[in-house]
């Protein structure tokens, strides 16, 4: 049996404790909910955003990639997109008024996607080239374009991490050394 992944078992919690909230509002007064059953009805509002918090950050942040050098600048633009986004409380409130976890993914794709383009403009102010050895051989092929703030080449609009690349080029030519030479503009 394969191992889950931590989103989809915080995302299996979530759309637990949602379903709980829900049938929780269906069946209980509001009023009841925040007085008899406080600490019940507390802890699980607790629990839902905590998990909607962990797992929103292992969905939307996943594998995005910032050198330790620019970090700073990487976590501020992240954090100014999703204040900028306006997703948060969209979110808040497909998790606390909707209780809907399809809506909370799809809001957070969203989010995702709002997050990964505004850190392209970011790479994009980074750019420089990668002549590995290939280049240096006929035909000549073009240097790739390498952005040192994700360390990644981009090749067809994707973001390939520089030791993928290499290993990818290792097997194309086994025989030589590939020592390639990173250009910041």
């Amino acid at each position: 049996m394969a191992m889950e992944s931590k989103a989809t078992i915080l995302r299996n919690d979530l759309e637990k404790y949602l379903m709980t909230l829900k049938r929780n509002r269906e069946n209980v007064s509001l009023k009841l909910l925040k007085t008899k059953y406080a600490t019940g009805y507390k802890t699980l509002c607790t629990n839902i955003k905590q998990t909607a918090s962990d797992y929103l950050k292992e969905t939307v942040l996943c594998n995005i990639r910032i050198h330790e050098n620019y970090t700073t600048e990487g976590i501020s633009r992240i954090q100014k997109s999703i204040d900028d986004s306006g997703f948060i409380k969209q979110l808040s409130k497909a998790a606390f008024h909707n209780q809907d976890i399809s809506e909370f993914d799809s809001l957070a794709g969203k989010l995702r996607e709002r997050i990964l383009s505004d850190l392209d403009d970011f790479y994009y102010q980074h750019l420089g080239i990668y002549i590995s050895c290939k280049c240096l051989e006929e035909p000549y092929p073009s240097p790739n374009i390498y952005c040192p703030v994700n360390d990644c080449i981009l090749a067809d609009g994707v973001w390939i991490p520089l030791t993928e690349f290499q290993k990818t080029e290792e097997k194309e030519f086994p025989s030589q050394l590939h020592t390639g030479k990173q250009i910041s503009a």
